[in-house]
């Protein structure tokens, strides 16, 4: 008897388990590829056979599927055998990774995991990190990206050491739940990018200010939108934010369309599709546009490859977080930029640090 069960998702490993339950059940056809279509994964087959012949794999597919249920239609040349999932898959989401948030050192973001689950790190007051440019196609978690890395980085570091700048561009406002965090300094949309560089600008030495994280989603967007004087200040942001402690993260979509030297800049490339994705037909509802993306982080140094998987970081998480955040943790304002802390101010932070209050579970009735 074919015992064998199939790992969902790893679609070459289920194509070989399909095509030994074909020879076992004496049905001569032929497996020749499959396509993961979210809840249903298809295999295209060659064979001659009457599709009501294969109703007879349905115990072996529940059996080496979990509980998936068989389907199929011609789809010429071939027949499409569909094995659709018995229980929907769970979007890998916030909830999964929160202990390592909650871990996060000062000055830190998660950008997500490993496939071992280990926490894949930003330091935000690295020099060389001053500058990180976030690219991928329509829909794959780039936003989500962003709101992963701002989110973890404002419960790692207090308002009085990182402020925020969040601007977007004309497509949308994926970063609007976490306007309200009390680090966010400056909100902006499209042709925004000038005044922002004008406020950096205007600060003044003596002391250290505070790290500004300069958050831009769809920066090919508000470039066109901002004209010459918006490609002077992103300019300024790269090349003299390290020096004006600001860090500078966007995120695009199509590379072609941005100027060489941000081209080549150090970059996370969302590579796969989201996770439970879905073909969506016409009459259907929209599915959920983004559960869960992951990439392939390359280790400038030694030149390796990383598989990053990052969490679904939707709306509802983000406020929850938010709101749980301003109701709990002591919060220090800036000072006025060009004032160092009076020693009265530093010995009050002294004697209530940061994180003297936990961080909570976050469960997934929380996403």
């Amino acid at each position: 008897m074919f015992e064998n069960k199939a790992m969902w998702g790893d679609l070459a490993q289920e194509q070989s388990i399909l095509q030994a339950l074909l020879d076992a059940a004496g049905l001569p056809a032929e497996v020749e590829r499959a396509a993961d279509h979210g809840e249903a994964h298809w295999f295209y087959l060659r064979t001659t056979l009457d599709p009501a012949a294969f109703e007879v794999l349905r115990p072996a597919v529940a059996r080496a599927f979990d509980g998936a249920t068989l389907r199929w239609r011609p789809h010429a040349p071939w027949l499409v055998l569909e094995i659709v999932r018995a229980t929907p898959q769970r979007p890998f989401a916030l909830a999964d990774v929160w202990s390592h948030v909650a871990a996060l050192p000062r000055f830190t973001a998660l950008l997500g995991v490993t496939p071992e689950n280990a926490p894949v790190h930003l330091t935000l007051d690295y020099p060389d990190n001053a500058s990180l440019l976030v690219s991928g196609g329509a829909q794959s978690g780039k936003s989500n990206l962003l709101r992963l890395l701002a989110l973890s980085a404002a419960l790692s570091t207090p308002p009085r050491e990182l402020r925020m700048a969040l601007l977007h561009g004309p497509r949308g406002d994926n970063l609007h739940a976490l306007r309200t965090l009390p680090h966010v300094w400056h909100v902006a949309a499209r042709p925004a990018l000038p005044a922002l560089v004008e406020r950096l600008r205007a600060r003044t030495g003596g002391g250290q200010p505070a790290l500004v994280l300069v958050v831009i989603d769809d920066v090919e967007d508000i470039l066109v939108r901002s004209g010459v004087r918006g490609e002077k200040a992103l300019d300024w942001l790269l090349s003299e934010g390290a020096a004006h402690h600001v860090m500078t993260v966007m995120a695009a979509r199509a590379l072609a369309h941005l100027p060489a030297h941000l081209r080549e800049l150090p970059r996370v490339h969302l590579t796969a599709a989201p996770v439970g994705a879905q073909i969506v037909k016409a009459g259907e509802a929209v599915p959920p546009r983004v559960q869960g993306a992951q990439f392939v982080l390359r280790h400038a140094a030694l030149g390796d490859e990383t598989l990053v998987r990052v969490p679904w970081c939707g709306a509802r998480a983000c406020a929850h977080v938010v709101t749980w955040y301003k109701a709990h943790r002591p919060i220090v304002e800036p000072l006025p930029e060009g004032r160092a802390a009076p020693e009265e101010a530093a010995a009050e932070e002294v004697a209530s640090p940061f994180d003297e209050t936990e961080i909570p579970e976050l469960t997934l009735d929380d996403e």
